[in-house]
């Protein structure tokens, strides 16, 4: 097909079912990665120093206001995960939920770098729409993981720890009388 003999509407429609497929496929394959692929200790997922775990995204993005607005596809795609039943209290459960984190922000990366090549056969303001639609639909999630992925660490660093009884130093010894 050639696309210089396209109009915009029909250029705009061939775009879109690229998207639309595009991000159909991607989250397929996200949802059918073996999830040691998914390894949250791998480079790729561990905290940026800028990031202040997770911090960085509510001093600049403000994403508690709208960190709700943002849509969950892995209920599409992730049948065996439901993130409204985790039970914050089970270790298993937290390590699900953060792979889940990396598993959506694989996805996201790889479907926001397939914008590429709509760019080589574009109008510049119909490819600055798909940035910008790229963009809100990619980098709004992708932030959202970012965020979420250090809190979770922290609480399942805190299951993993034994609790401190009290009239203790914190140590395996009693505290002494002085």
């Amino acid at each position: 097909m050639n696309t210089a003999e396209l109009s915009n509407g029909e250029l705009f429609f061939v775009d879109l079912m690229y998207m639309l497929i595009i991000q159909a496929v991607i989250g397929f394959i996200s949802a059918h990665l073996p999830n040691r692929i998914l390894n949250p200790r791998r480079r790729a997922y561990q905290p940026r120093k800028w990031e202040k775990e997770g911090n960085f995204y509510q001093r600049v993005f403000h994403i508690k206001n709208w960190k709700p607005l943002v849509w969950d596809a892995g209920k599409v795609f992730q049948k065996d995960f439901k993130k409204d039943h985790v039970d914050a209290t089970n270790p298993m459960s937290l390590e699900r939920w953060i792979v889940e984190t990396c598993r959506a922000e694989w996805c996201h990366w790889v479907t926001f770098v397939l914008i590429v090549p709509l760019f080589s056969f574009n109008p510049p303001g119909m490819s600055f729409f798909w940035l910008i639609y790229d963009s809100v639909l990619n980098l709004a999630p992708i932030i959202v993981q970012r965020y979420n992925r250090p809190r979770l660490m922290r609480m399942l660093q805190r299951l993993a720890q034994p609790p401190v009884a009290h009239g203790t130093t914190g140590a395996d010894t009693p505290a002494t009388a002085s």
